[in-house]
């Protein structure tokens, strides 16, 4: 009987034990990773942190080669008011954040690269203890991959939590930290943001020839209806903060799309990029979110701004408007849910995320937005607006923080996402004038817009 008891603590032991080791191995995968990268540092080994280009913050190339252009994902992460609603399409909103967050846990291995390490193979015969690392590495994503999603959600979290604290990075491959904590996006899926912010892409001479024609048509269309035209370009934040990026990404001087933007001008394209006016105030005006990857309304009304002067209208300047600050969290702007923070599995961290509100402009009720983008098109009435003329923004996750303004400037505001625009919709409403938005990214997809007018 005593033999039986003892058998049963022995097993039980080894079970508390097997666990324990099954939870210390789900954190040996930052670790392996950390060393990695400390032995790519000090032996050459190649890895993504160790090999990359260094330079001091600021400093600018302009490099520009040509290769296959990549179709972005776009993305919508949205919210706001609305006073009727017209369904015009059945789809959802893709939320990229929650849709990547939920790959991570489907698939630890595609996740298991950090900014500061990743698993390319690079292992030699004089770096043994590496070898060892990517073996450990190996049967750490085969014990993920048996986990169920659910174990898989928390341990991420662990390691993100522990990698932070313990190192100060960040351990998604699509998420940098930059200094003051500043987060910014970086992907290849979604388009590709350090490509654009370094200048390593560019458009081949067709693909630029095809977003011109396609530009000029969708303007000589809206023309011929009476309806004034404007595309706009929405910088990406990592172009605007370009200072808050660790040293080693090296600033591009000229982007392709700052290139793009400047022959579609040149072709006649009533083009807009905020680029210049948001670098101009962007030091002593936050004008992006700090753990998000979008413009805040600061940042928006500039854009809107730039547009209105196009059309010849004028706007009060933002620095000439009174800004009120609140913490994100309690103002309820389900539009922003800091999705740099869901990717990097930070966001019980970073919580002092801060919202800015335009005295004068119309505030919003993002639930109400949020649900009706669900069925397609949001229509906005402001009687006393300053513009007695509708406008009709289509656009991609960008455009929601355009909102206010434009409801302030126009007795009728129409907003829909690009993805959802239902065909014939621009003749069914006959705006007085159209914004089509591109954030820089997607900027690739303008050859689409002619799709608009179809």
């Amino acid at each position: 009987m005593k033999k039986k008891n003892k058998f049963k603590i022995k097993w039980h032991a080894a079970v508390i034990a097997g666990l324990f080791l099954l939870l210390s191995l789900a954190s040996w995968r930052d670790f392996t990773n950390t060393l990695r990268y400390e032995l790519g540092v000090r032996f050459a080994v190649k890895t993504d942190a160790a090999t990359r280009t260094s330079g001091k913050r600021g400093s600018s190339i302009s490099a520009s080669t040509s290769g296959g252009d990549k179709e972005g994902i776009p993305t919508a992460s949205d919210t706001d008011d609305s006073s009727v609603r017209q369904p015009s399409a059945s789809s959802e909103e893709p939320d990229r954040a929650n849709a990547t967050q939920r790959n991570e846990m489907k698939s630890a291995s595609e996740n298991s690269q950090t900014n500061t390490g990743t698993d390319d193979g690079s292992s030699t015969p004089d770096n043994p203890l590496l070898a060892a690392c990517k073996l450990s590495d190996k049967a750490v994503r085969k014990l993920n991959d048996c986990w169920n999603t659910h174990d898989a959600y928390y341990l991420l979290r662990l390691d993100s939590h522990a990698t932070y604290y313990v190192l100060k990075e960040c351990s998604s491959s699509q998420v940098i930290i930059g200094s003051d904590n500043w987060l910014f996006y970086k992907t290849d899926s979604d388009g590709n943001t350090i490509a654009d912010f370094e200048g390593t892409n560019s458009f081949s001479e067709t693909k630029t020839k095809d977003i011109t024609a396609a530009a000029l048509s969708a303007q000589k269309e809206a023309k011929k209806r009476g309806i004034g035209f404007a595309l706009l370009v929405a910088p990406n934040k990592e172009r605007i903060y370009w200072e808050k990026m660790p040293d080693n990404y090296v600033r591009a001087e000229e982007s392709r799309t700052d290139r793009l933007v400047r022959h579609l001008s040149d072709e006649g394209v009533n083009v807009i990029s905020p680029k210049n006016d948001l670098l101009d105030c962007h030091q002593s005006t936050e004008l992006y979110y700090r753990y998000d990857t979008h413009w805040n309304q600061q940042g928006a009304y500039i854009g809107v701004r730039d547009i209105l002067a196009s059309w010849g209208l004028s706007m009060s300047a933002l620095s000439e408007r009174k800004v009120n600050v609140s913490d994100l969290k309690s103002h309820a702007n389900s539009g922003v849910n800091d999705d740099l923070t869901v990717l990097s599995g930070l966001e019980n961290i970073f919580t002092d995320e801060k919202e800015y509100e335009i005295e004068g402009t119309i505030a919003m009720d993002w639930a109400a937005y949020k649900e009706e983008q669900f069925w397609g098109i949001s229509h906005f009435v402001n009687k006393d607006a300053t513009q007695q003329k509708s406008v009709f923004l289509v656009g991609d996750s960008f455009r929601s923080a355009m909102i206010p303004a434009l409801r302030e400037q126009f007795s009728d505001v129409y907003v829909t996402h690009r993805n959802y625009y239902a065909k014939g919709l621009i003749d069914e409403i006959h705006p007085d004038y159209l914004i089509v938005e591109y954030v820089e990214r997607q900027s690739d997809q303008i050859s689409q817009i002619g799709f608009f007018f179809e």
